[in-house]
């Protein structure tokens, strides 16, 4: 008798499939543990990397610190990966800034920040004597200069109750973008430098170039991350006086500080105290006056202001 077809054979079929019912649900369960794990390993992973790669504003911490934090925050896999994945937070325990909140302001008072790059020199001095006459203050991002004047200057600029951030050391692009350590090792030079002169820790820095530009473009995010994780804000701008330009003058400076200003309630403007460039420091009454005029208050930055940053595609 032919076996598929017959009585059996369905009573067979019958039984299979009644089996195959009642453990479906158990193969399923399985899966969906089994899933479920996995997806918690990498989500634990991706959470270690979003965490230690700082894209958010994080509190600062060092190696260390974070070893002696509470499992429920900083277990061990995430301390192991620090240092496996990560080994520049290692360096410089000592670099690291108070953070504070910053302060909205929702008027729509006018301010603008004066902002120089690229001193101490001699020219830093007379800017300073000027910005006495006005009775206003400025921003100094400075260089690193070991000179008995360049010491005093230091010295000067936070005496005087102006504002003083980190530039870089070198300012030589092709050495402090070439990794984070060696962005990290550029930093820690001046950072240590000012606040052995001056006893000022500075918290706030603008990166040589800007925050974004084609020696940094492939690391910038990375060297922003762990800045920010160490409690350093920085500070881009919106107003260029194009006193970088070698044929700027003093009519182009003004006139650059002018147009670019006159859309922006808020301006952080981009000027250098280097020694050679006395165009600016010729033009920097008539930008005051202008600024005055036209309502803004002039003010120093510091690290509870909202920054202006360049903006970026990924």
């Amino acid at each position: 008798m032919n076996y598929f077809g017959s009585v059996k054979f369905y009573r067979h079929l019958i039984i299979l499939v009644v089996l195959i019912l009642m453990i479906t649900p158990y193969i399923f369960a399985a899966f969906l543990i089994s899933s479920n794990s996995s997806l918690k390993e990498q989500l634990e992973i991706s959470e270690n990397k979003l965490i230690y790669n700082n894209i958010s504003y994080l509190d600062s911490m060092s190696i260390s610190s974070v070893a002696n934090m509470s499992t429920q925050y900083y277990d061990q896999k995430s301390i192991d990966y620090i240092k496996e994945n990560l080994p520049y937070q290692s360096k410089y325990d000592d670099l690291y800034v108070e953070r504070k909140d910053f302060v909205i302001n929702e008027s729509n008072e006018k301010t603008a920040y004066l902002t120089f790059d690229d001193g101490p020199s001699p020219l830093t001095l007379k800017i300073l004597d000027l910005l006495d006459e006005y009775n206003i203050k400025a921003t100094f991002f400075v260089t690193y200069k070991d000179d008995d004047s360049s010491i005093s200057i230091y010295k000067e600029i936070v005496n005087r109750g102006h504002k003083i951030g980190i530039h870089t050391s070198s300012h030589v692009y092709d050495e402090i973008y070439s990794s984070i350590d060696a962005y990290l090792d550029d930093f820690y030079k001046i950072f240590t430098h000012i606040y052995d002169i001056t006893g000022v820790k500075p918290d706030i820095f603008r990166f040589p170039g800007g925050s974004i530009n084609p020696y940094n473009v492939t690391i910038h995010k990375e060297i922003i991350a762990e800045m920010l994780r160490r409690g350093f804000t920085y500070y881009d701008w919106n107003v260029d006086s194009g006193d970088g330009f070698v044929d700027s003058t003093k009519s182009s400076i003004i006139e650059s500080v002018k147009n670019r200003s006159k859309n922006f309630n808020k301006v952080i403007v981009l000027m250098h105290d280097s020694d050679y460039k006395q165009n600016t420091y010729q033009a920097l009454p008539t930008i005051i006056d202008y600024l005055n005029e036209n309502n803004y208050n002039i003010e120093k930055l510091d690290s509870t202001i909202v920054p202006i940053i360049f903006a970026y595609k990924d």
